[in-house]
């Protein structure tokens, strides 16, 4: 959704809830997770190629997230929610 975002040229796109580093996978989302290893790789790639994006992108990449899960994706905004 985020290259898709940047394809048509918006001026701001904002990653929710997008926490690729929190030690706690699936906090949110999904209580149990038959493969840790394998969504954890998943989230890596993902953070990696929000990362080669926000590099080349003119948008505006903001992610927001808590104060409890601080996950940093550089060239990024960071947007702290209390």
């Amino acid at each position: 959704c985020v290259f898709l975002a940047d394809e048509f040229r918006s001026s701001e796109i904002w990653l929710v809830g997008m926490d690729f580093t929190s030690p706690v996978v699936g906090y949110f989302s999904k209580k149990r997770i038959s493969n840790l290893k394998l969504k954890k790789k998943k989230l890596s790639i993902g953070k990696h190629l929000i990362e080669i994006l926000a590099k080349k992108s003119n948008s505006l990449l903001f992610n927001v997230t808590t104060f409890k899960f601080n996950s940093l994706i550089n060239g990024v905004i960071d947007y702290k929610l209390k």
